[in-house]
């Protein structure tokens, strides 16, 4: 049963996920992206000092 319940729930994030592409929104995690932040709107913004590359 635990098995069937973990693809149950794989299903319905795959299922939200698409559902927020097609609606022209994206998931990124920018508290784990190094160079990406959030403003206090919630829009993705570039940390200059973490985006350089060297």
């Amino acid at each position: 049963m635990a098995e069937q319940e973990s693809r149950t729930i794989f299903s319905n994030i795959k299922c939200a996920y698409k559902r927020k592409f097609v609606a022209g929104g994206f998931i990124l995690r920018t508290d784990a992206t190094l160079g990406y932040a959030r403003d206090k709107d919630k829009n993705i913004i570039i940390k200059p000092n973490e985006a350089l590359i060297a």
